[in-house]
């Protein structure tokens, strides 16, 4: 217990969020231990999470009775359905009074903050289907999303339906097909699950050497061992780092940077012209590096450390430097603003190649350090 409680207060002592954790202060621990099994621990837990939540101002917030009547509607198909349309809820609203869009996005926003349904409106497709029972999702993504060396699939079924190529490109290559997902989906609602992968960065387009898949990157197994020409590319080529060693680099992170990095490829090929196709080659990937181009002939090296907690990019050529890095460094901003609550902390710093030494982004940017900043001085 103990040795878990020191591990958890080094990891949100310098986190911005903890000053919104609740501490186990009757057993001086940062967490609520609890036993499933024995069930020891539990009433405790759930006293602590009642008096936190009667102690918020919003649970005192006030809404239209119409909104309680609304949820009230919504929440009654769970007893024979997991999710709901956009088209059924707007009737729905019709029926208690509910009549202005605006006035239904606005409660449908409120339910899903505070946790009484899962409702996402980044895209059409997402925004289209309302979860009034989350474990659908998860027993969803976790038909995708495995160890397959823990919970593994009848390979005989797969067989039999002519899925076992699929089965095993999945697993042994982190690719799957549209056949593979409609499959363990059971062809329900498979356009917005895949829709909701890629908005968490947890599945991407895989379109290289004559396939079209998804590529999955957290069902990568292989670590890199090292391909001696690739090595050498990365230790050559100017490097930066983002290191999260001042707080700590999640599980995941390096898993969905490799999915933007490879949808901005697949992006980019998709959008040339078609007299004149690109010719991109498909990535290297493994599960603590990456070789990919973000365009065609200007490849990057992606390497994560988890032990030191940072995550390095190197470049083989100057020309495209700067640019990259900036897609590099808007792709984690990107994902910490959108899947990790802006929780992540980091500091940048870019290599000189005058001197082979790593110095703050904000440094280089000061002293216009080449080739970060396009001029050569």
């Amino acid at each position: 217990v103990r040795s878990v409680n020191d591990t958890i207060r080094d990891l949100t002592k310098t986190n911005s969020s903890a000053s919104q954790l609740t501490h186990n202060t009757s057993e001086n621990l940062e967490y609520f231990p609890v036993d499933n099994k024995s069930k020891m621990g539990i009433p405790k837990l759930r006293s602590t999470v009642e008096a936190v939540i009667r102690k918020d101002k919003n649970v005192a917030l006030e809404v239209s009775i119409k909104w309680i009547l609304l949820l009230d509607e919504i929440l009654s198909n769970r007893r024979h359905e997991t999710y709901v349309t956009l088209s059924d809820v707007k009737q729905m609203a019709e029926g208690v009074g509910i009549h202005s869009a605006s006035e239904l996005e606005e409660a449908l926003n409120l339910f899903h903050e505070r946790g009484m349904l899962f409702h996402l409106t980044s895209t059409e497709m997402l925004k289209n289907i309302i979860i009034i029972k989350p474990q659908w999702l998860v027993d969803a993504l976790s038909k995708v999303i495995r160890d397959d060396n823990l919970h593994m699939f009848n390979r005989n079924e797969f067989e039999q339906a002519g899925l076992g190529a699929d089965l095993r490109r999945a697993f042994e290559k982190a690719l799957a097909s549209r056949r593979f997902l409609d499959y363990v989906w059971k062809n329900d609602q498979v356009e917005f699950l895949i829709d909701l992968m890629k908005h968490v960065m947890l599945l991407c387009e895989w379109n290289f050497n004559g396939y079209s898949n998804f590529l999955v990157p957290s069902l990568i197994q292989q670590n890199f061992v090292g391909d001696v020409e690739d090595w050498l590319f990365v230790q050559s080529g100017v490097q930066c780092m983002f290191d999260f060693s001042t707080s700590f680099l999640p599980n995941g992170i390096f898993q969905r940077i490799i999915c933007l990095c490879v949808q901005h490829s697949v992006d980019t090929y998709n959008n040339s012209n078609n007299d004149r196709p690109l010719t991109m080659t498909a990535p290297k990937l493994y599960r603590d590096y990456a070789m990919l181009q973000l365009e065609p002939g200007k490849t990057i090296h992606v390497q994560v450390d988890t032990e030191n907690n940072y995550l390095v990019v190197s470049f083989e050529d100057n020309s495209h430097v700067a640019a990259f890095f900036n897609i590099i460094n808007n792709f984690l901003v990107k994902m910490n603003e959108e899947v990790m609550s802006s929780g992540l902390r980091w500091v940048t710093h870019v290599q000189d190649e005058a001197t082979g030494e790593f110095v703050k982004y904000e440094q280089a940017e000061k002293h216009k350090i080449y080739p970060w900043f396009e001029t050569q001085t």
